[in-house]
């Protein structure tokens, strides 16, 4: 389950979610939250990272395979 909250306030936005399971966790459930949590504390302490919407990396256009 997942849940996200957010607000807007003078010009300002926030944002806060937490994911979790219920009842007994699939490893692979599992790996996936820590993997994202791992990947957010990683783009928080990058410097000079810039900021995107949160779906960009996910939309941007791939190149094709070799071959494919």
């Amino acid at each position: 389950m997942s849940i996200d909250g957010g607000a807007h306030l003078d010009g300002w936005t926030g944002d806060a979610a937490i994911s979790f399971t219920i009842g007994a966790a699939r490893r692979e459930d599992t790996e996936l939250i820590e993997a994202a949590e791992r990947a957010l504390r990683a783009g928080i302490r990058a410097p000079g990272a810039p900021v995107r919407p949160p779906g960009a990396p996910l939309s941007r256009p791939r190149a094709a395979p070799a071959g494919g």
